[in-house]
């Protein structure tokens, strides 16, 4: 006889190991959804909160992780100008302190000139706290010159994931953009590749010049979307991140990302996949 008991508990048992593989990814650093037969729409049905509280513990990795890297790229530059502003007084002072014995009648005006520098450090180091905070702050609105094959493979090495091939023929790899922008729209592009794939799929990436500014071409051999779908959700700047049966794309950011650059985006008809150009001026 059939004992339903057991049958019920694989049944409800069996999608949580994917669960489980995907949290175990991530505590490695791999920054994805594992790719599974037990990927699949009734797991999700089945187990929505914690698909759900999953899959948002997931993106906001992503989201900490890009932030963390351009924090890091700031600081960098704080550094260095914090190293080069100070190298000039701290001269100084140690100029000084070297000569005050041998001029012991004027220790008290080198005292003064070590005061005065020791200030002008402490002002210096205020006005360039404010400087990397207001930079900082800003990172979402200005542009500087930036490498773009840098910032795919630095994405690529955040997400972890190893069936991404990027290939460039540029000219110049350094673009004049907003990195955190461009850096977003990457990892939307690539986790929506394998959010709305049961197979994880391989991903192509490739940058070159174009007539109109840097061309982006990007493919993916998983189930596709309809290009009618793909232009409205471009159009309009949605989100189908709550339509998980089509491949879907989290438009939003990808929209704001081209639209900042005066760019464009162009559905490529494909039998099978994805098949995008994006142009940013």
């Amino acid at each position: 006889m059939v004992d339903f008991r057991i049958i019920l508990t694989r049944k409800l048992s069996k999608p949580l190991f994917f669960y489980a593989d995907w949290l175990s990814q991530l505590s490695n650093g791999l920054l994805y959804k594992p790719s599974t037969v037990q990927n699949l729409k009734k797991s999700k049905k089945m187990f929505k909160e914690l698909d759900d509280a999953v899959e948002s513990l997931n993106s906001q990795l992503l989201h900490d992780r890009l932030y963390q890297n351009q924090i890091d790229y700031y600081r960098n530059q704080w550094l260095g100008q914090i190293s080069h502003d100070l190298k000039s007084p701290l001269t100084s002072i140690y100029g000084y302190a070297k000569v005050m014995p041998y001029f012991p009648n004027e220790q008290k005006k080198y005292a003064l000139l070590i005061s005065d520098k020791a200030k002008y450090m402490e002002n210096l180091i205020d006005s360039l706290n404010s400087n990397f905070k207001w930079e900082t702050a800003q990172m979402e609105v200005s542009k500087d010159m930036f490498s773009l094959i840098e910032v795919v493979n630095d994405i690529k090495n955040t997400v972890g994931y190893d069936k991404l091939e990027l290939t460039a023929d540029l000219d110049d790899e350094y673009y004049y953009g907003n990195k955190l922008y461009i850096g977003r729209m990457f990892i939307n592009l690539i986790d929506n590749s394998l959010d709305h794939n049961k197979v994880n799929p391989n991903i192509s990436i490739h940058l070159s010049d174009g007539p109109e500014g840097i061309s982006i071409i990007y493919k993916d051999d998983g189930t596709g979307i309809n290009s009618e779908v793909a232009q409205k959700l471009m159009t309009h700047g949605e989100s189908t991140k709550t339509d998980k049966e089509n491949h879907g794309i989290g438009f939003s950011i990808i929209h704001d990302a081209i639209n900042f650059h005066d760019g464009s985006f162009v559905m490529i008809p494909e039998q099978s996949g994805v098949h995008f150009q994006i142009i940013l001026r």
